[in-house]
């Protein structure tokens, strides 16, 4: 392993419950409201093992398997990139948090009327960035992480990446109703940012 004794590696052990029912759900919704069929990559490793969102160092701590599957998640998105044709394209990673604010965070900074943050707020959720909310201020927030740096338009190129965490309250405590519901207006959300930005 790449972490020897006295190079104590810190990795993320937590998983982020319930994200990928959320994703399905969202997915199978945006088929049938839109006709459209997105790709839908899912990493079916925990992250204790393998973490995608992070540099390869830290993500695989030196496991070849953890290494191996590491490469395949990125190769998977970067295929999916180049099926756009060179058009612009829309990439979202979703996460949970757990920082007890019942907020989405949004992984940028944009929160202007017709922001991503504003249509999650029109739709009944807390987000920051958002009108509402326009930065965190002092509250825990992610900004995003490895795979939209690597794979968004930051640093040029056609395919904006946007990284979701969903609050606790959302993913685990309201359970598998309030799961549904909130999965059924997040793909309306993002089929109606996608058509106005795309």
């Amino acid at each position: 392993k790449s972490c020897s004794r006295s190079n104590t590696c810190k990795v993320a052990t937590k998983g982020d419950s319930q994200t990928q029912n959320i994703a399905r759900a969202v997915f199978n919704t945006f088929v049938e409201n839109t006709g459209n069929t997105p790709h839908l990559i899912i990493n079916n490793i925990h992250r204790s093992k393998m973490d995608p969102n992070r540099v390869i160092k830290d993500a695989a701590q030196g496991d070849t398997k953890a290494i191996e599957v590491y490469e395949a998640y990125h190769g998977t998105i970067a295929q999916a990139e180049t099926s756009f044709g060179g058009k612009p394209g829309l990439l979202i990673d979703f996460h949970g948090q757990g920082h007890k604010k019942n907020s989405t965070e949004i992984g940028y900074y944009i929160f202007g009327k017709k922001s991503l943050g504003a249509l999650f707020e029109y739709s009944g959720y807390r987000a920051v960035p958002s009108p509402r909310q326009p930065a965190p201020g002092r509250d825990l927030y992610y900004r995003g992480g490895y795979t939209t740096q690597v794979h968004g338009s930051r640093d040029g190129g056609l395919v904006d990446a946007i990284q979701l965490e969903f609050p606790g309250e959302i993913r685990i405590d309201g359970g598998k109703g309030l799961r549904k519901q909130f999965s059924s207006k997040l793909a309306k959300i993002l089929e109606e940012y996608y058509s106005s930005n795309y």
